[in-house]
């Protein structure tokens, strides 16, 4: 009898620990919220023909072009790609990408830029990228 005892009391106290672990307990993780960020130029000039960036900070998925008048060369890394837009570039969006959380910090860093002649500027005083999430 005191077998039987102990071995259903044990059965409840599984059972009560496999419910505790399988509960809605919303603390388990961070929330993460998926969504599609834009990389936006700042411009000095009215006459830039390609940017060459470099954008990285997480997970980067299904990058594509604003403007479908544009050009897009790509390399992909783990976490990082390298774009060269090509065109007549001016300042606003140049490229989204979708990713798994919104909230991590992505960063976008200039490497060229040339007019619509060719000509690299140098420097690139008054130019900038910022990568946010797509506002709707």
């Amino acid at each position: 009898m005191r077998k039987q005892r102990w071995i259903t009391a044990t059965a409840v106290a599984l059972a009560l620990a496999v419910g505790v672990a399988c509960g809605d307990d919303e603390s388990v993780g961070p929330e993460v919220t998926p969504g599609t960020m834009i990389v936006s130029l700042t411009t000095p000039n009215a006459d830039d023909g390609a940017i060459m960036f470099t954008v990285s900070g997480g997970e980067i998925d299904a990058p594509a072009l604003l403007d479908i008048e544009h050009v897009l060369y790509l390399m992909e890394g783990a976490n990082t790609i390298t774009a060269i837009i090509a065109g007549d570039i001016v300042a606003g969006g140049l490229l989204e990408f979708d990713v798994p959380d919104v909230e991590v910090a992505y960063t976008a860093t200039i490497t060229q830029v040339a007019d619509r002649t060719n000509d690299l500027r140098d420097p690139l005083t008054g130019y900038s990228l910022t990568v946010d999430p797509e506002v709707e």
